[in-house]
């Protein structure tokens, strides 16, 4: 009868141990669950955020658009007098000592737009 209580005691032992190593790795498992729907919410946070910037971003492009074909309408519509658009000559005068550089006036006029839209 000692052997069968000392076999019987080892089994209740045994159950016993594997018991609380069930329960520890169970509990494990379940922490770490937690801690993976914690880091996916945070992600999922990121992301709404980011969703959240875009049509703010959208406005900002089509507002710079805007400015964009403006600057560019301006720039195509500024046109020297008549008498100079036609001219061979790169430099005329106009009297009382002043020329006027008709390569230099469409140099300026085709760059002159970048000092506001790069500002």
């Amino acid at each position: 009868m000692k052997k069968g209580s000392i076999f019987f005691g080892g089994l209740v032992a045994l159950a016993i141990i594997l018991g609380m190593w069930y329960v520890k790795v169970r509990n494990q498992m379940v922490e770490m669950e937690e801690q993976v729907n914690q880091t996916w919410s945070q992600v999922e946070n990121v992301y709404q955020r980011r969703l959240d910037l875009i049509p703010n971003l959208v406005a900002t492009v089509k507002g710079y658009a805007v400015h964009e074909q403006d600057t560019l309408q301006k720039n195509q519509n500024l046109t020297l007098p008549q008498p100079f658009v036609n001219t061979t000559k790169p430099c005329r005068f106009l009297g009382s000592g002043l020329y006027i550089c008709y390569a230099f006036l469409v140099n300026i006029r085709k760059n002159f737009w970048m000092l506001f839209c790069n500002s």
